[in-house]
Parts: C-alpha cells; sequence; structure tokens
C-alpha cells in the first residue's frame, strides 16, 4: 500500500507541475490539471485529486455490453390503456457514493422505492463506489421524460442548471454526486426533466435507463434501439468508456 500512495502521488505532482506551469492564478482554483502518458493504473480505494488522463487502459471487453438495466426489474409496470404491461416510467434516479462498497440493493425515500443499477460507475478507474437508484411510477406525467449529464473540466453547481433542467442523481442526503468522486476525470451530473419543465413540447417519458461499456469513444446518439443520454461517465479518468441510455 505504500508503494501505490507513492505512485498516486507521484501521479499528482506531475500532473500539478505541468497544470500550474500552464495557468495564471485566475485559473488555478477551478481548471482541472492534465496528466500526460501515464501509464498508472488505479485500484479500487485510490482517492484521486481531479485530474483528467489523456489515455486510457485497454480492458478489451465487450463492444456495447449493458452492465445494468431497469429492465430486468419488473416492479412497478403499468398498464396501458388496453390492459398491455410493461408501461412502467421512471420517476426519479438517484445516487450513491461511498468509500466501501457498502450500497443496499434497495432502499425507501420520500415514499418511493429505489432500485440499484448493480454497476460500480468508477469501475477501473478507482475512486469510491459509485451507483445510480431508479423509481418507477405508473403515471406518465410523473415520469422524467429528459435526462442531461453536465460533464465539464470545471466544478458545476446546480445554481447553474437553466431552462428548467432539475438537479437528479442525488445522494438521500440531498449531495448532488459527482460520478467521477475521487477518480480525478472530470465533474460529472445528472439532470432531469418532467413533462411539467416543458413549455411548449410534449415529450415520451422514459421507460428504462441501462449502463452500456465499450472499447471507445461514442458519437452515435442511438445503439440497438437505446438512446444514449450521457457524455463518458468516466470521461477524463482511467476508467471503462461507459454511457447511460434510456429507453421511451
Amino acid at each position: 500500500m505504500k508503494f501505490r500512495n507513492f505512485k498516486v502521488f507521484h501521479l499528482v505532482a506531475i500532473a500539478a507541475m505541468s497544470f500550474f506551469a500552464s495557468c495564471d492564478k485566475n485559473e488555478v482554483s477551478e481548471q482541472v490539471p492534465i496528466a500526460k502518458n501515464q501509464d498508472f493504473v488505479p485500484q479500487k480505494g485510490d482517492s484521486l485529486p481531479k485530474i483528467i488522463f489523456e489515455t486510457r487502459v485497454d480492458f478489451s471487453e465487450e463492444e456495447g455490453e449493458v452492465l445494468a438495466s431497469s429492465e430486468n426489474n419488473e416492479a412497478l409496470r403499468a398498464l396501458d390503456a388496453s390492459g398491455v404491461g410493461n408501461f412502467g416510467y421512471i420517476y426519479n434516479i438517484m445516487a450513491s457514493s461511498t468509500r466501501k462498497n457498502t450500497a443496499p440493493d434497495s432502499y425507501t425515500h420520500e415514499g418511493y422505492t429505489y432500485y440499484k443499477l448493480n454497476v460500480d460507475l468508477n469501475e477501473k478507474a478507482g475512486g469510491n463506489w459509485i451507483y445510480l437508484y431508479y423509481a418507477r411510477t405508473q403515471v406518465a406525467d410523473k415520469a422524467l421524460c429528459a435526462i442531461s449529464v453536465p460533464c465539464r473540466s470545471t466544478r458545476i453547481y446546480e445554481t447553474e442548471l437553466i431552462n428548467n433542467w432539475q438537479p437528479i442523481g442525488k445522494d438521500r442526503t440531498g449531495w448532488w454526486v459527482d460520478l467521477n468522486e475521487k477518480a480525478g476525470g472530470k465533474w460529472i451530473y445528472l439532470s432531469g426533466k418532467k413533462q411539467e419543465h416543458f413549455t411548449t413540447w410534449t415529450y415520451t417519458p422514459i421507460k428504462d435507463i441501462m449502463v452500456v461499456s465499450f472499447k471507445s469513444a461514442q458519437e452515435s446518439d442511438w445503439y440497438n434501439g437505446m438512446e444514449r443520454v450521457s457524455c463518458d461517465l468516466n470521461e477524463g479518468t482511467k476508467g471503462k468508456f461507459i454511457y447511460l441510455y434510456v429507453k421511451r
């Protein structure tokens, strides 16, 4: 562990020297430094500051692998007008960030049961264990209709959200969870809208969410009938290329 800690410290020092050499005083507190040509491979338990890695580890896994999906959970599947099933909707998404892998499979919050998407969003990236949770509703007007994933190399605040976007992906204390927490990389958060947040358009509510991994960055908005709604959820880290997709 001492050797591991030395490598982490050395990595931080190199990135910091490069960072301070290229920034003026007004930029130091916000801009994320870049770690160039690093062969460092994070391990779970490593706590990394905000550093953007330029290279990824080649995990050589299956292309387009669905790591977790709400489709596998039949709880609260609503019926349409003809009595046909599988029309439940995603009411809300929450998140969990813990230093140990202790996140429960489900919990109740404000009258709704939340179910875990059982994949660590920091997998292969070190840092905290990060999980998403979703709750369902049988009422379309209460469902999420749109998801956006603010992602940038400077910190993001709830007060910066505009056009009626609402912060989602919070934990049970109300903290807006950075989906790269303790793994370096960019600041990444979730935001969402329900029909009440749209003033002119009517949107189809979201029925299911899924986390999908790839060998490389994705540019297409669609994959096998799923709609991509996020940037790479490990952007700037050493972890997998993973994205959040939805079905309507």
